[in-house]
């Protein structure tokens, strides 16, 4: 079940969290400071699920401090990310660390294999 919600993080955040998915594409436009930027994201990440994904478009915007904030915020122990040079740039941080909301399980059991996989 999705549950697309399209408001202010103001009212987002006082929400019930435990997400499994955020997608976070407002911060493209220039002029957002740091504290603000660092402050979104981790008012996010409170409200995720263990292994729950947050999705950050438009990292490559021309002064904009996303690159900055996303640098301090990889620092942390409990996320693990990657950056897809598309279009303006698109973020994925998986959050890794404890949460009071509960896991995303990964019951796909993976087959250990000697093969050298092959990339094109």
């Amino acid at each position: 079940m999705v549950n697309y919600i399209c408001e202010d993080t103001e009212y987002v955040w006082k929400m019930v969290g435990g997400f499994d998915f955020a997608f976070l594409d407002y911060f493209g436009k220039s002029g957002k400071q740091v504290p603000y930027l660092k402050g979104e994201i981790e008012g996010c990440i409170n409200l995720m699920k263990t292994n729950g994904m947050i999705a950050i478009h438009d990292v490559f915007v021309e002064d904009s401090y996303l690159e900055e904030v996303l640098q301090i915020i990889t620092q942390r122990d409990d996320v693990e990310f990657v950056v897809l040079p598309y279009n303006y740039g698109l973020a994925l941080l998986r959050y890794k660390g404890e949460s009071k909301y509960g896991e995303i399980k990964d019951n796909f059991i993976k087959k250990s294999s000697n093969r050298k996989k092959k990339y094109v």
